[in-house]
Order: C-alpha cells, then structure tokens, then sequence
C-alpha cells in the first residue's frame, strides 16, 4: 500500500469532495499531464482501498508515465507532491466553505487593506449577520467578535479620526471572555485528566486568575460562559455540593449559550461530580445521579445519534440495584433496551438482567442469564465473568470455584481491550475474594486467633487498594463476622 502524504489525505475525502478535487486539478493542469493522469488514476480506483494491487508504486508509476517507461521513483515522488500541493489548497478551501464567517472575515479583513471603504462596509454588515448566526455565547463566539472588532480598530485606524474608538473596548471586552472561557474550560479538562490519569499538568497563576474572576464576578458579574466554567473548576478543586446546586442551575440556562456539545460537556461533569460522592460513599447523591441519567436521556444529552451507550445503561441500572429498587431497575432495564446499539443490545440487556438476579439472590437465574451473553466484548465479559465468580460462591460450588478463579486471572491478564486501571481493578477483587473464600470455607480447620488476623488482614487489603465491587466484599466481609461470632469492630467503611 502506497504510504506517502498525498494518499493519507485523499483517503479521507468522500466520493463527492474526491470528484470536486477531480475537477479543480482538472482546471488547474491542462498541460500538466502526468499530474491529471494521477488524478484521474486515483478517482478511478477511489473504492478499492482496501485492495492492495492498486497501490503500489509500479502500477501508479506506468499508469502515469506509461508501461514502455523505466521505473524512475524520483519523478513519481515529484508528481505526487505536485498533486498534494493542490490537495493541501482544495482542503483549504473546503474549510473555508464549510464556515460562512471566517470565510467572510477574509473578505472583509481583504478589503480593509485594500482601502475599499464602500465595499468594507457592505461586507462587515454580512460579516455581522455570520457572528450573530453562531447560536451560542461561548469561548468561540467571544473569539469571533474579537476578530470582528479588531478589523473595526484597524479600519478605524486608516482613517485617521480622533474620535472615541468604542472598538478598542469591544475588542478588549470580547478577548477577556474569550481567553476566561477558554483558560477555564481547558483547565476544568486539565483537572479531570489528572484525575484519570494520575499525572499533574503545571498551572500557573491559575489559582490566582480564579480567585480575581470570583472577585469580578461578585462585583459586576462575567459574561456567562466564564461564569460556568468557573463553577465546574470549583467543583472539581473543592468538592462543595452548593457548586453542583451552581452547575443545576446553569444546565436550566444553557440552551442558547451554549452549543450542543458543550452542554452535554456540562452535564458531563455534573454526572462525573455525583459519581465520585457516590464512590466517597455518599449514598444520598444515588437518586441525583439516577435522575441525572433519566434526564440525560430525555433531553439527549448522553444519547449519541439517538442512541445509548451500554456503559450509561448498565449505570442506570446498577444505581437503582445500589439503592434496592429492583422494580426501578427492571424497569430501566426494559425501558431503554430499545435505545442501545443493534451490536450491544442483547449482550448489554442480559448482562444487566443477571446483575439484578444475583442482587435478588436467585443465584440459578444467574447463571442462566450469563449463558445468553456472548462475550465478543471485554469489558463485557470480565463483568459477568466477576458475576460469575460471585454467583459460584453464594452456590457454594467448591469444587468448581478454584478453576474458575485461576481461569478469570489468566483472561484478565491477557485480555488486550481492558485498560491497565481496569486490570487492576479486577486482579485486586480476585485476590480479595480468594482470601474471602479461604476464609470462609476453610474456617473449620483456622483457629480463632488466626481468623482474627485473616479477617483484619482482608478487611485492610478491601480497604487500602481500588477494586470493583467493594460494597459487596465489605457486606461478605461483616456477614463472616457475624456468623464467625468475631466481634471485630470495623470502621465504618467507604463505599465505592
């Protein structure tokens, strides 16, 4: 397969934008043969991509130059980067048609150079009409009002008047807002980065910029993006419930500030806020965070072209479980099948099915509804595979058990599309709950010292490292307790 820049890009055209290019080149080179003797080459085999023989430099190189030529790769390279010089400029091009004001803004920024008074200010007039047609008052849209006022400062410039130039203040203005919006919306993403990814970004002067916006903001008030992304940094940097109180109330607002994107932005992080009071043990944001999702769906602000993602399915359902709802869950359950992907929707449906089953302690009914999932997916298959294992154990399949604990080891570890953080999370509820079962299953044959110190030992290990299933480790952890007749004193545990 052909591997130079020229072919990278055209590959990314469409049928219709590789016919426009057809034409231009068309235009452009009537006696540049070999440039439109590749075009046209390229245009005749512009669906058959994935068959190599066309691609390679031989048969490109005799379709241009002819079969009676001597093979010479420095010429094919030169027509190919003549070619992807008029690729570079149509694209160019394209972009610029695919956005009404910029390509106004070059016109009007043009005609101000050129001095062409008249036309300047018909042309600025439309170019307003673009800015006012953006829909939204966000970082973007600050951005082009302050390229808007800057050509007016400029023009103002020429002219040479001394009078007050209320552009200079519009641009000002319009640059604050623009650099706050950004500065705070990248910022919130640095936060949230650092959280997924363990690794702290530099951000200086940024506590200080936040600090002075606060201050601005209680004075005279700041343009309402600011004012947004300033609540979701608070969020993120301390935690308080009245800044989730703060992003409730904006997300009621932000339908004409902002783009559809970054609402769901927004809501993003008010799900990402609940998630992590839910996963501090702070039980009482369940029913927000459910009622965030149901209003996520309603509104279309987590559905991707209509449809649901099966993470945000299994989440809804997994929140009404957590919170014993199993009615709820079931409901949730039948409700928004209908919303997943074709591809995931069986899977995802009795996955969510067999979670509410082992919730209901009908332990067979489990193992029945795993059997209908085909785990063509891993993240899938290394949740009903823990289901698996926990549903062995309430059986008390002994004999079964110990395999099937070596066997989800091995599948985790050479599973390729779990990231290395969910690895972990499933090696460390494997190890946690073979020192469960241990335990529990060999308690005949420990003394009551050496329970003790087993017991501590698994409480602590639950404790101190992240896993998932945590809730139902420390309940199996509080239940051997009991029966054992331990009294051990736990603290009262972190759910998460």
């Amino acid at each position: 397969m052909e591997n130079s820049k020229l072919f990278n890009v055209y590959r990314s055209l469409s049928k219709q934008e590789a016919k426009r290019f057809y034409r231009m080149v068309q235009s452009s080179y009537l006696k540049e043969h070999r440039i439109l003797r590749l075009i046209s080459y390229m245009i005749k085999y512009h669906d058959q991509w994935d068959k190599t023989k066309y691609w390679k430099k031989d048969r490109i190189y005799y379709a241009v130059f002819g079969k009676d030529t001597t093979y010479n790769d420095l010429k094919l390279r030169e027509t190919y980067s003549g070619l992807y010089a008029e690729l570079k400029r149509f694209i160019m091009q394209e972009e610029l048609k695919s956005d009404d004001f910029f390509a106004q803004l070059y016109l009007v920024r043009s005609l101000r150079k050129r001095k062409a008074n008249k036309a300047y200010n018909a042309e600025r007039g439309k170019l307003q009409e673009r800015l006012n047609q953006h829909g939204a008052q966000d970082a973007e849209f600050y951005q082009k009002s302050f390229l808007v006022a800057k050509e007016d400062r400029l023009h103002h410039g020429q002219q040479h008047l001394r009078v007050f130039d209320k552009a200079l203040q519009e641009m000002l203005d319009a640059l604050d807002a623009f650099y706050f919006s950004l500065k705070l919306r990248e910022s919130c993403e640095m936060l949230n980065l650092e959280r997924i990814q363990g690794k702290e970004y530099k951000r200086p002067f940024l506590d200080d910029l936040v600090a002075l916006l606060e201050r601005e903001n209680s004075e005279q008030g700041l343009s309402k993006s600011v004012e947004v992304y300033l609540t979701i940094y608070r969020s993120l940097t301390e935690g308080d419930e009245v800044y989730f109180d703060r992003m409730e109330g904006h997300l009621e607002r932000l339908k004409g500030i902002f783009t559809e994107a970054e609402r769901r932005g927004v809501f993003t992080y008010m799900l990402n806020f609940c998630i992590s009071k839910v996963n501090q043990g702070q039980q009482a944001y369940y029913p927000k965070l459910l009622d965030l999702y149901l209003l996520g769906v309603d509104k279309g602000l987590i559905l991707d072209q209509d449809s649901l993602h099966h993470n945000h399915y299994k989440s809804m359902v997994t929140i009404a479980i957590r919170m014993e709802r199993y009615e709820l869950a079931e409901t949730i359950l039948e409700d928004y099948r209908h919303l997943i992907h074709p591809s995931w929707q069986e899977n995802a449906y009795f996955l969510n099915l067999s979670d509410i089953r082992f919730a209901q302690k009908k332990y067979d009914l489990v193992l029945d509804t795993l059997n209908r999932v085909e785990f063509t997916d891993g993240r899938m298959a290394a949740s009903a595979k823990k289901t698996q294992l926990q549903t062995y154990y309430h059986l008390k399949e002994e004999t079964s058990l110990p395999y099937l604990i070596n066997a989800i080891k091995i599948f985790i570890k050479r599973n390729k599309e779990l990231p290395e953080m969910y690895k972990k999370y499933y090696l460390n509820f494997v190890k946690a709950f073979q020192r469960l079962v241990d335990i529990d299953w060999k308690q005949d044959y420990v003394g009551h010292d050496k329970l003790i110190e087993k017991m501590l030992q698994i409480h602590a290990y639950v404790e101190d490292n992240p896993m998932f299933d945590k809730v139902w480790l420390r309940s199996q952890i509080i239940r051997l307790n009991n029966e054992l007749g331990l009294s051990l004193n736990f603290e009262r545990p972190t759910p998460s």
